[in-house]
C-alpha cells in the first residue's frame, strides 16, 4: 500500500470514528478532516499534473539509452526538479537541456504532451530517425535545438504550428525533401538554422514572411530553383548562407531592400546577376562565383 492511499484509509477511519460522536467537538473535528482531505486532494492534483510531464521524460531517457548518458543524475531516482537538465515551473517542465550528452536513439512522440515546453534542447547527441510530428504540439515553445544528430527524413510541417518560436535549429543533420511552407508562418523567428543537411526543392517563398529572421543558414543542401523574391522583405536579416546547392538564376533585385545585410554567401550555385549586391549599405563579406 502506497503512502497516498493510507492516509486516505486513515482519514475515512477517523470520519468512522467521528460519526460515532456527538455535540460542538464532532462538528469541529469532522471540519478539520474535512480541510484536511481538501488540502491532501489539491496535492495529489498538482503531483498528477507534474506526472504528465514525467511521463514523457521516463520515455525519452528509455528510448535513448538513459543508463548511458554522459549526465543522467537523479534521472527516475529523485524528484523530477532534480533530474539533470530538467527545470520546473509551477509543477510543469519547462526547459529541457541535454545537448552534447550521448543520448543515443531516438525521440518519442511523447514528448509533443509536454506543452508547457519552452526550450528544447537536445542537440549534438546520437540520435535518429525522424522528427516527431508531435513536437508540432509545443505551443509554447520558444527554441528548438535538434542539430548535430543523425535526424532523417523529412521537417513536420506541423512545426509550423510554434507560433512562439524564435529559433529553429536542425542543422548537421540528415533531414530530406522540401522545406515545410508552414516554416513561413513562424512570425517570431530571427534565426533558422536548417544547414548541411539534404534537403532539395525550391526554398518556399513563404519564408520571406519572417520580417524579425537575423540570420538564415540553409547551405550544403539540395535546393534548386531560384532565390525567392520576397526574400527582399527580410529587412532585419544580417546574415544569409545559400552557397553549396543547386540553385539558379538572376539574383531578385529585391534583395537590394536588405539593409542590414552583413554577410552573404551564394557561392558553389549557378546565380548570375549579382553584381549589385556589393552596394548593400551593411556589406562586410560577400561570396560569389562570378
Amino acid at each position: 500500500m502506497n503512502d497516498l492511499n493510507h492516509r486516505l484509509i486513515c482519514n475515512l477511519n477517523i470520519i468512522k470514528y467521528l460519526n460515532a460522536l456527538n455535540g460542538l467537538k464532532m462538528k469541529t473535528m469532522i471540519i478539520a478532516v474535512l480541510i484536511c482531505l481538501a488540502l491532501l486532494k489539491s496535492q495529489t492534483v498538482s503531483a498528477q499534473v507534474e506526472l504528465s510531464d514525467s511521463l514523457a521524460l521516463v520515455d525519452l531517457y528509455n528510448y535513448t539509452n538513459g543508463p548511458d548518458w554522459t549526465h543522467n543524475e537523479n534521472w527516475l531516482e529523485g524528484p523530477l526538479k532534480s533530474w539533470y537538465g530538467v527545470t520546473i515551473t509551477d509543477y510543469r517542465v519547462t526547459r529541457l537541456s541535454l545537448a552534447d550528452n550521448k543520448l543515443n536513439g531516438y525521440i518519442p512522440e511523447s514528448l509533443g504532451n509536454i506543452n508547457q515546453l519552452k526550450q528544447l534542447c537536445l542537440a549534438y547527441n546520437q540520435l535518429g530517425d525522424t522528427i516527431p510530428k508531435s513536437l508540432g504540439k509545443l505551443s509554447k515553445l520558444q527554441f528548438l535545438c535538434l542539430q548535430g544528430n543523425q535526424l532523417d527524413g523529412n521537417i513536420p510541417p506541423s512545426l509550423g504550428q510554434l507560433s512562439l518560436l524564435q529559433g529553429l535549429f536542425l542543422n548537421d543533420n540528415y533531414l530530406e525533401g522540401e522545406i515545410p511552407e508552414s516554416l513561413g508562418s513562424l512570425s517570431n523567428l530571427t534565426d533558422i538554422g536548417l544547414y548541411a543537411n539534404r534537403l532539395g526543392g525550391n526554398i518556399p517563398a513563404s519564408l520571406g514572411n519572417l520580417t524579425k529572421l537575423q540570420y538564415l543558414l540553409m547551405n550544403g543542401n539540395q535546393l534548386c530553383g531560384t532565390i525567392p523574391e520576397s526574400f527582399g522583405k527580410l529587412s532585419n536579416l544580417r546574415s544569409l548562407w545559400l552557397n553549396d546547392n543547386e540553385l539558379k538564376g538572376p539574383v531578385p533585385s529585391t534583395l537590394k531592400n536588405l539593409s542590414n545585410l552583413q554577410r552573404l554567401n551564394l557561392s558553389s550555385n549557378q546565380i548570375n546577376g549579382s553584381s549589385f549586391l556589393k552596394n548593400l549599405p551593411a556589406l562586410k563579406d560577400l561570396w560569389l562565383d562570378e
